[in-house]
């Protein structure tokens, strides 16, 4: 099999999120016997360190694992910092500037489950102008995610502004992060972590976001249950997160492999 590793987002792809807090005792398996068979199987995740744990530690992963929304690298094990590319605190105060008007939840860099499905902090909490890598607009109602997209990104340069299934219904979050620093970006860094080519590569996912992982991958390939500008441009659509669709993908690759050999 050409391919040598697998990338696949997690909340709406690995687990069905906020119902289900860990992977299914399936996918895990299934990681396992990929992993057997030489496949690496690694996630790129918008969630913060914290938030994210309970969900990596229940899929084993042992390669790094990409976090905050393409902000920071992690080591799964030792949560040590393997790369990462922040804001300048010039972008970080127009930033701020835009969104102190709105009456929006916030968080930055790292953060917990209850942080966010409380809604976020208060942006007059927020003083790390000098230590920011990752700005999170929590809970933002579809009709009004454009027009603060727009504004952002006319108002404060080098900064991308990528749209994200949200946990909430009629939401998405808006991450904020520098421009070179997308899950597209992090994903060429962690292919050099791990010693695999880009045309080795399987990313899986099924937000907007995603659009960026694919950009970065070989063979793309998009959730059931997946936003319709990503089943667009897949190379292929699997099951939905709810009927464990990345499990079945990740034992029909295992099939693969075996008839191979």
């Amino acid at each position: 099999m050409k391919y040598q590793a697998v990338i696949t987002d997690l909340d709406g792809t690995a687990l069905d999120s906020p119902v289900e807090k860990v992977v299914s005792s399936r996918l895990k398996d299934a990681i396992t016997a990929l992993e057997l068979k030489g496949i690496k199987v690694c996630a790129a995740t918008g969630r913060a360190q914290t938030f994210a744990k309970p969900v990596v530690d229940s899929m084993g992963l042992r390669h790094p694992v990409i976090i905050s929304g393409g902000t920071r690298i992690i080591d799964p094990n030792s949560g040590e910092e393997l790369w990462s590319c922040g804001l300048s605190e010039t972008q970080l105060r127009a930033v701020v500037e835009v969104l102190r008007p709105t009456d929006y939840g916030f968080l930055w860099n790292d953060s917990t489950e209850k942080d966010y499905l409380d809604g976020g902090w208060s942006i007059d909490t927020f003083t790390a102008y000098d230590s920011t890598y990752f700005f999170e607009v929590c809970f933002v109602p579809h009709d009004e995610v454009q027009k603060l997209v727009k504004e952002l990104m006319e108002s404060v340069d080098g900064i991308a502004v990528t749209v994200v299934n949200a946990q909430r219904p009629d939401t998405n979050d808006l991450h904020i992060t520098n421009e070179a620093a997308t899950k597209e970006h992090a994903i060429y860094e962690l292919e050099k972590m791990i010693n695999v080519s880009k045309d080795e590569m399987i990313g899986v996912g099924d937000g907007h976001n995603d659009i960026h992982l694919f950009k970065a991958v070989s063979h793309k390939v998009a959730m059931g249950n997946a936003v319709q500008d990503l089943k667009d441009v897949a190379d292929e659509v699997i099951g939905g997160v709810q009927q464990d669709g990345l499990a079945e993908y990740f034992e029909k690759i295992a099939k693969e492999v075996d008839n191979e050999v």
